[in-house]
């Protein structure tokens, strides 16, 4: 978009602007939307824009559904992004992603390493996940023991498609 810094309409779309053009970015003597000329299918920030500064907020600056007073963001209520302000709702942050849907729907999924139910996809903790992404499924202390009375830590780190010298930091 730094390419487009500075140009003027003319330069940047090759077309003059007509004065039914002028009259729609002008009201009350004022420009309105920071000069800029929208089209019918805005995207999605352009939208929010549109909402956000043509949509009047509420003066008590108190979110329409826990009534609480918050700073409030613009949401949408259809899903649709229409540009009528029948379809638009002032919300605190909280409410503005229970809406859309973000947070309070999620299901609890299984632990892969222990079993707990938790939020994340795959772990329940960091310890879970440490455990998880070994490459080499650990024998306990008392068996590495065991093991090392038959053979010597090169055969057993071997054995078990490890280093010698991870098996001495096994049994520390």
């Amino acid at each position: 978009m730094n390419h487009l810094k500075g140009k003027t309409y003319e330069e940047v779309y090759g077309l003059k602007k007509t004065e039914e053009l002028k009259k729609k970015l002008r009201k009350d003597g004022k420009k309105i939307n920071k000069g800029r000329v929208f089209k019918e299918k805005l995207t999605y920030s352009g939208i929010h824009y549109w909402a956000r500064t043509n949509i009047p907020k509420p003066k008590s600056l108190i979110c329409s559904h826990c009534n609480k007073r918050k700073r409030l963001e613009i949401a949408n209520i259809s899903g649709e992004y229409q540009k009528e302000f029948s379809d638009w709702i002032w919300l605190c942050k909280k409410c503005h992603m229970i809406y859309d849907g973000l947070i309070g729907y999620r299901k609890k999924i299984k632990c892969v390493q222990c079993g707990k139910e938790s939020y994340n996809p795959k772990y329940c903790s960091i310890k879970c996940a440490n455990f998880g992404n070994r490459k080499v499924i650990r024998p306990s202390k008392r068996e590495l023991k065991k093991m090392l009375k038959e053979s010597n830590y090169v055969q057993l780190g071997k054995k078990l498609g490890v280093s010698d010298n991870a098996i001495r930091k096994w049994l520390r």
